[in-house]
């Protein structure tokens, strides 16, 4: 019966440190997800901005509209570019410099 209470103890305290060990990867894992940033330094180009340059850090996996809507800027009323070209709201933000231009029409 001793025998049989050892293995029992073992198997339980290898299947505790398999679950710690795993559990700790994950919350590894995630607070380097989390800690991930993008650095990108933005100009804006045009009237009705209320400062010329700034810089600025986002987490990993936020798009350019979330940029846009940090400064309370209507997406149908300028246009982003990056290396001078036009970059889709929905991308995600990637270091770099990003030109934000006051799109003007009229009729």
């Amino acid at each position: 019966m001793k025998f049989f209470r050892e293995g029992k103890e073992k198997a339980y305290e290898v299947l505790q440190r398999n679950f710690l060990q795993r559990r700790s990867e994950t919350i590894t894992t995630e607070t380097i997800k989390t800690k991930e940033k993008v650095k990108i330094k933005i100009s804006f180009i045009g009237g009705g901005f209320s400062e010329k340059e700034t810089k600025l850090e986002f987490d990993k996996g936020k798009t350019y509209l979330d940029l846009l809507n940090i400064f309370n800027i209507n997406p149908e009323t300028v246009l982003l570019l990056k290396n001078g070209t036009p970059v889709p709201l929905d991308d995600e933000i990637s270091d770099g410099e990003v030109k934000v231009m006051r799109v003007i029409s009229g009729g």
